[in-house]
């Protein structure tokens, strides 16, 4: 477990940046005891300082984190609360991750329709922005709605053409400016 002191954090400029991140990191590696703790005092941070992009960032996070703790209901209340937010900053690419989020937690929970709704969703927004990674995942997302959707998501024809794209690209974290991202980030 990591311990620091508050002061040190929000000292550093982008202090909350590095918590969601490490945070994410955590998550990644299915620690998600530590990756909630991380994001959620990153959390409490961004609040202090009325970063609202940032919450949304982190609000996200946690959304991803519950789902795999298996609490659907925290999550679609975390996811929703992102997309709020994401919708009143005029985020295309919050608003695109936050559905995508939400499609994750209807498909968990059994539902058979919103899932495809919220992934076109974002879809269609990820596409706009020529995110390739949000695409993909979108992709993914929806293969159980092709023909082929006996097949697991990565074997199908959808997920092994998006996966074949997919290796150049990086995920963003976080874009710099929420507003106007529109350009995916390529691997250096």
């Amino acid at each position: 477990m990591v311990f620091r002191p508050k002061h040190v954090i929000s000292a550093r400029p982008n202090g909350t940046q590095a918590l969601n991140g490490e945070g994410s990191l955590a998550w990644r590696q299915g620690d998600y005891a530590r990756a909630a703790l991380l994001i959620e005092e990153g959390l409490a941070l961004r609040r202090e300082l009325g970063n609202r992009p940032g919450i949304a960032v982190a609000l996200n996070n946690l959304g991803h984190v519950a789902l795999q703790q298996g609490d659907p209901a925290r999550a679609a209340l975390l996811h929703e609360e992102s997309l709020a937010l994401y919708r009143e900053l005029g985020s295309k690419w919050g608003i695109a991750r936050a559905l995508h989020g939400l499609g994750n937690v209807a498909l968990q929970q059994g539902d058979d329709a919103r899932p495809r709704v919220l992934y076109e969703e974002s879809l269609a927004l990820y596409q706009e922005l020529g995110e390739m990674v949000g695409i993909c995942r979108n992709l993914e997302g929806l293969a159980p709605w092709t023909p082929d959707r006996r097949r697991r998501p990565r074997s199908s024809s959808v997920g092994r053409g998006c996966w074949a794209r997919r290796t150049p690209y990086v995920q963003p974290s976080e874009p710099l400016d929420h507003r106007t991202h529109s350009q995916p980030m390529t691997a250096r």
